[in-house]
């Protein structure tokens, strides 16, 4: 893999570099401290991972991930910070990152994180590799693949809708878009069976995977209700919170985070679940 590293601090900067390298993670094909001069290079460059701090000078992380994803570089993002507030992590997840490291650099996290981007790379250029040879196939076998290929399609679509609600990296999306690929892909089989079920089927214990589900929607939830505190005609916030969720929810989330309830919103999984489905037919 080429990576090429965007932060102000030199001290980070190496020490990226020396993980990335010792670790035999890739190659760094460059590095930049001013965002500015980081575009330029990168458009050039085109590495196939870039990681980036958020608080620069002239251009912050999440501006320069969204201009760098007019240019359709086919590079991935992983976004490197000591700032934590929501309203932070949902802009860069919002902008078009996939992972999220909190500084101080800690080894063990930097290497999971940059080898779960490579592997998703990896498999994605697998997969692009596997249509390219089905297009070059007969009309028969492409109808082989239709129904697959359909529902590859619409996996990628869910992918795009838990990005844009800031909740890809969280623990339990594996775990929803594993149920959510059985259910398009087995949806006569699916219907029958309960969550529990789907879930002793995944070879899971069905409470640590829901509870690990729940926790997840439950930050889309919170996520979509800072966007709406901050912006109430916010694409995302128009688009999905009366659709993922109850809108009575988010309202009640906004509320708390207001100081105005006790309590927040309730998840209905099940209900997540099918609503996420449901969307992912419609983008």
């Amino acid at each position: 893999m080429r990576f090429y590293i965007v932060d102000d601090d030199i001290n980070i900067v190496l020490v990226l570099k020396n993980i990335i390298e010792k670790q035999n993670l890739g190659t760094v094909v460059g590095y930049e401290h001013n965002g500015q001069c980081a575009y330029e290079e990168i458009i050039q460059q085109r590495p196939d991972i870039i990681l980036i701090d958020y608080l620069m000078p002239e251009i912050d992380g999440a501006t320069l991930v969204r201009l760098l994803k007019d240019h359709n570089l086919d590079t991935h993002y992983i976004m490197i910070s000591q700032v934590s507030e929501p309203e932070m992590v949902s802009d860069v997840y919002i902008a078009g990152i996939e992972f999220f490291i909190h500084k101080p650099i800690n080894v063990v996290e930097v290497e999971r994180v940059i080898k779960s981007v490579s592997e998703k790379i990896m498999l994605t250029r697998k997969f692009d590799t596997l249509r390219g040879l089905i297009m070059d196939n007969s009309l028969e076998i492409q109808k082989k693949y239709q129904i697959k290929d359909t529902a590859n399609t619409q996996i990628q679509r869910i992918r795009k809708i838990l990005n844009e609600i800031a909740i890809l990296g969280e623990r339990g999306t594996t775990d929803i878009i594993a149920i959510c690929e059985y259910k398009i892909n087995e949806k006569e089989r699916a219907q029958d069976l309960s969550l529990n079920e789907l879930c002793k089927m995944m070879g899971k214990k069905p409470k640590i995977m829901k509870q690990r589900m729940r926790r997840t929607s439950a930050v889309g939830l919170r996520n979509l209700a800072h966007i709406g505190i901050e912006d109430n005609l916010n694409e995302y916030f128009l688009k999905y919170a009366n659709t993922l969720y109850d809108f009575e929810d988010i309202r009640f989330e906004m509320e708390m985070l207001r100081g105005k309830r006790k309590s927040g919103g309730r998840i209905n999984l099940e209900k997540f679940i099918e609503n996420l489905i449901m969307q992912s037919q419609d983008i």
